[in-house]
């Protein structure tokens, strides 16, 4: 084997050289690397991250400072880029930056120590907390945190505990705070040193046992196991021993509460001695009551709104007809209360009475439950509420008023009858001072032509005034009978007398009383009933209702006109039907037109006057006998009255 050639000095340095070279090279890479971290990292950190260069005046007081490198959450903080912050000054980007940061930054950079502060920065509306130290020379950075949230968040807490406070202190109750490890007072309020006689300093530290504040030892036994169990006592009963040595009676609510990560207990307690001395009075003031109640025969009763049941009195029970045993609840109640009246004192109880916290003042029917008897009762009731202004009871007294308002009832029936008769008395002598008074002026008016004409032998003239005084008497006496017929009605002295007649008869009966009055105006009066039909009525309120109707038929039909009267048969009842060619009757007339109307009477085609009473006469007579009556009318073409009356009587 041939021996490996042995490089030269010249070889040896030049391929030194080139290793140095590859290692320099390396090394480069390896320092642009690191460089590209740090950056990527100073970049990316999720805090406002700046390196500034601090600014001095000629006295070398800091005054500004020029901005060298931000971080991409400084640019977003402050909504502008990086170029357009590099090589800016502080008092550029923020013209109104206090001067105490300039303060700031320069102590930092003269003293090269760093600092942390926190401050409010005018310009951006914000609370800052700034990390600030320094890199070279003359330069500073910091790291800015916004603690906004976190200020107004302590100072909600600070405002809740000064809230907090106030309630503690001004609450009227007595409240108390006890360590739970060893049970000794370390607050109280004004409540509880105005409530049992001491002062603040002399009970913060001790144990209510030491202050032998509990009358029963049962009684803090039974609060401690309750807030042992559930962690919270609510409304217990129980006495405290004041300093005096007075007793007084308390509702005590308890709780375990942390304060500052230390186990507590508040307890509030609310003096109720008065309220308990008036149930005490309450109770001696009800053994009275029962006995007053028994001499005046007056029940009472209590009701419980929160159950929503009532207790009552023996004498209660004997009106209501109940015993011990009956059902004592607002449903029971309804129940006792007559149908008529159960959903007006149910709505008067709900929505009068504890609606609107007003008392119970009513007179209603009830029904008796062992005979079933009505009879009306007085009740009357006041509201109770708790210190707290909760609702409780209800309690009053009911007394049985039956006798008394059937007298009440009779007395306003009879006066109810008295006005009416007052006003049909006062109606009558109206129309007979009205309309009865022009037919007679008329008559004997008439009558003095007829007697002029009579003396002088002119039969024509004679004649004509008679016919006139004749058609007049008639007009007259239908006048009458209306009247009579209508005040008996209204006074209740006319009252059916039902027979059998013969329809047929009745009409022929009628129909030539108005022969004259027909043929004056060349009426035609066609009876269409001409076979016999036996019905059920009473003869004088048929023939009162066909006079009426035909009177009525007569006086609206101009002259040639016809008059028709029918009748057909049901299965139940009969309808007799008065027809005319008459003028009609407007439709928006028809609603009334079985009303009375003294005031506004129609002229007949001849001028004819009426009362105003026919038609609502014969609607009266016709629904008395069990009928019913109605019109069917066209303007110029005539009208066509109906009435029925059952087969039976």
């Amino acid at each position: 084997m041939s021996k490996k050639k042995q490089p030269t000095y010249e070889e040896l340095q030049k391929r030194i050289s080139e290793l140095e070279a590859i290692i320099e090279n390396q090394q480069k890479i390896d320092s642009q690397k690191s460089d590209d971290y740090y950056k990527r990292l100073f970049r990316n950190v999720n805090v406002d991250f700046a390196i500034n260069e601090i600014i001095y005046d000629k006295e070398n007081n800091p005054i500004d400072f020029k901005i060298i490198e931000v971080n991409r959450s400084f640019e977003e903080s402050t909504g502008l880029k990086s170029e357009e912050l590099i090589g800016k000054k502080g008092s550029e980007i923020f013209p109104n930056t206090e001067q105490y940061w300039i303060d700031m930054f320069g102590k930092v950079v003269q003293t090269g120590k760093s600092a942390t502060y926190e401050g409010y920065s005018l310009v951006l509306n914000r609370y800052f907390e700034l990390k600030v130290f320094t890199a070279n020379e003359g330069e500073f950075a910091f790291l800015s945190s916004d603690v906004t949230e976190k200020r107004k968040a302590i100072k909600k807490m600070e405002e809740a505990k000064v809230h907090f406070e106030l309630l503690f202190e001004l609450n009227p109750d007595a409240v108390v705070i006890i360590n739970f490890s060893d049970f000794t007072i370390t607050n109280v309020n004004s409540g509880f040193c105005q409530a049992l006689g001491y002062k603040k300093e002399e009970v913060i530290g001790q144990t209510s046992q030491q202050l032998n504040i509990w009358e029963s030892k049962d009684a803090r036994n039974e609060i401690l196991h309750q807030l042992n169990e559930n962690g919270y006592c609510s409304n217990y009963e129980a006495n405290f021993r004041r300093k005096t040595g007075d007793i007084i009676v308390v509702m005590v609510s308890a709780k375990i509460i942390d304060i500052n990560g230390t186990k507590n207990i508040l307890i509030v307690s609310r003096d109720i001695t008065l309220k308990k001395k008036f149930e005490t009075a309450l109770k001696e003031n009800e053994k009275l009551l029962k006995t007053s109640q028994k001499i005046a025969g007056l029940g009472s009763y209590k009701l419980n709104i929160k159950t929503g049941y009532w207790e009552s009195s023996e004498i209660l029970d004997s009106i209501f007809g109940i015993d011990a045993s009956y059902d004592k609840s607002i449903d029971g109640w309804a129940k006792i209360i007559h149908p008529d009246w159960r959903e007006i004192m149910i709505n008067y109880l709900q929505n009068e009475v504890i609606g609107k916290k007003q008392k119970f003042n009513k007179e209603y029917k009830v029904i008796r439950q062992t005979d079933l008897e009505e009879i009306w009762v007085h009740g009357i009731g006041e509201l109770q509420y708790d210190t707290n202004g909760n609702l409780l009871y209800m309690s009053g007294t009911i007394m049985d008023i039956t006798n008394r308002k059937r007298n009440e009832i009779i007395i306003q029936n009879q006066n109810s009858e008295l006005r009416k008769l007052n006003t049909t008395k006062d109606l009558l002598f109206s129309i007979i001072a009205h309309d009865l008074r022009s037919p007679f002026n008329v008559l004997i008016n008439s009558n003095d032509v007829l007697i002029e004409y009579l003396t002088n032998e002119d039969i024509s003239e004679a004649k004509k005034w008679s016919s006139i005084i004749n058609r007049i008497s008639h007009q007259t006496l239908d006048l009458l009978e209306n009247l009579l017929d209508w005040y008996k009605l209204e006074s209740g002295k006319l009252t059916p007398t039902i027979s059998t007649y013969d329809l047929k008869s009745i009409v022929e009966e009628i129909t030539p009383l108005f022969t004259e009055n027909a043929s004056i105006k060349d009426i035609k009066i066609n009876n269409h009933i001409i076979d016999s039909c036996l019905v059920h009525f009473d003869k004088n309120f048929i023939k009162t209702v066909l006079r009426n109707l035909i009177n009525n038929a007569i006086k609206f039909t101009p002259n040639n006109g016809t008059i028709s009267i029918s009748y057909k048969k049901h299965n139940t009842e009969f309808e007799i039907i008065i027809s005319d060619t008459g003028i009609g009757i407007p439709k928006e007339k028809i609603s009334s037109l079985f009303e009375y109307n003294f005031d506004k009477t129609t002229t007949g085609t001849s001028n004819e006057q009426g009362s105003g009473l026919g038609l609502n006469l014969c609607k009266e007579l016709i629904e008395l006998l069990g009928g019913k009556i109605w019109v069917e009318s066209i303007i110029n073409k005539g009208s066509t009255f109906h009435f029925t009356i059952p087969i039976t009587s």
